[in-house]
């Protein structure tokens, strides 16, 4: 009794680690591939430039243009992994009242939609000979008041009540005596955790011809040519430029890999524990298995005397042996699915707990354990049935 416990228990956490082992991978390889509402491949991206010149951002805009390869360059004010999140309100007068939306800000530069390529849901894009597009300074923001147009993500449309992008094309937003023209909405950018819900936010834009830039980051789209060799032929060009502040342009979806790094550990952590578990499992039913043959080979003599045959007493041994492993099934898909749940709950974005997922750990482990036993059984199915009852 006390072995087929062991035995039951040993498979019912090897069973768990597997099943939570192939959630874990994937739920990662989701993330990689998930839609973050930009291109990621052929995209670097810079550091901040700590210059709030305009001509030096100009300038800057101008050179990275110029260089071989390169298909477009662009500034924006946040930028994958960003290292801070500031969120200014909004207030929208809607039919049925006043909504206040916490949004984030990011300005951007020309040719930014054929950077990031982010996708437009309804309206237009930005345009430098639209008067109104060319957004407010820093300074106008906190002290003047206007009128300018601005693009908000698909978010904080529904955030201020609209059911569809295109129910919010002309809507005017205000913040204090600032008021702001949607005319565009594009699909949510995530450039934040997977782990955390996007965010509202709101683009200016600016044109670089009264408004700079407070901390712009520069990001270049190319082709053509590796991202090792054109990051280094743009730091460079910074260099040149800018020579006392650093810079190292990174491939945009390396910048994300701190958000996976953790989840990948754990999956190799996971991955060694089923290995060990399932490893421990079968030994543990190798035993069973040794012990219950040796007590069974008069009974056996017995049922083949009777007129059993070597397949019927095959899969009455076999069944036997691996009431254990399925009872360890039983055990361990609730408390699998438990288990991941709750880990998966920390997700934004995340899998659905897939029930083939869990008849793929099953149906490992059932085959690992009739390949451990299986000779065993095979033998004694298979002696004659008058030996086993001398030897008896």
């Amino acid at each position: 009794m006390l072995r087929n416990v062991l035995v039951v228990a040993q498979f019912s956490v090897a069973i768990c680690i597997v099943i939570c082992t192939l959630v874990i991978d994937r739920q990662t390889s989701f993330l990689r591939h998930a839609n973050r509402g930009y291109i990621q491949s052929g995209l670097l991206i810079g550091q901040q430039m700590h210059s709030k010149d305009i001509e030096v951002q100009r300038h800057m805009l101008d050179t990275l243009q110029s260089l071989p390869n390169v298909t477009s360059v662009t500034l924006g004010e946040l930028q994958p992994n960003p290292h801070s999140l500031t969120r200014t309100g909004f207030v929208y007068e809607s039919p049925a009242g006043q909504v206040e939306v916490q949004m984030l800000r990011d300005r951007v530069s020309s040719d930014y939609r054929e950077t990031y390529q982010p996708r437009l849901l309804a309206g237009r894009w930005f345009d430098a000979t639209h008067g109104q597009d060319d957004g407010p300074s820093n300074a106008d923001f906190k002290n003047g008041n206007g009128n300018w147009n601005i693009i908000i993500n698909s978010k904080a449309s529904l955030s201020f009540g609209f059911k569809k992008p295109d129910d919010a094309l002309g809507k005017i937003i205000r913040e204090g005596a600032k008021h702001f023209t949607i005319i565009g909405v594009i699909d949510d950018i995530r450039f934040g955790s997977p782990r955390e819900t996007v965010s509202p936010e709101i683009l200016f834009f600016s044109s670089l011809q009264r408004t700079p830039f407070d901390d712009p980051v520069p990001a270049v789209r190319f082709s053509g040519v590796t991202p090792v060799l054109m990051s280094e032929r743009l730091d460079r060009t910074w260099r040149t430029l800018l020579p006392d502040i650093p810079s190292h342009f990174s491939p945009a979806d390396k910048l994300m890999e701190e958000f996976y790094a953790g989840d990948e550990q754990r999956e190799h952590l996971f991955t060694l524990g089923a290995v060990a578990a399932l490893l421990i499992a079968c030994l543990g039913l190798y035993g069973l298995a040794a012990f219950a043959a040796a007590r069974r080979v008069h009974e056996i003599g017995i049922r083949k005397t009777l007129g059993a045959t070597s397949g019927q007493t095959l899969a009455l041994l076999l069944g036997d042996f691996l009431k254990p492993v399925l009872l360890a099934c039983l055990l361990a898909c609730p408390a699998a699915w438990l288990l991941m749940r709750q880990w998966l709950s920390g997700f934004d974005e995340r899998i659905s707990l897939s029930p083939a997922l869990f008849l793929f750990a099953v149906a490992g482990a059932t085959l690992i354990a009739t390949c451990t036993v299986l000779g065993q059984t095979v033998h004694l199915a298979r002696a004659e049935p008058a030996r086993a009852l001398r030897a008896e």
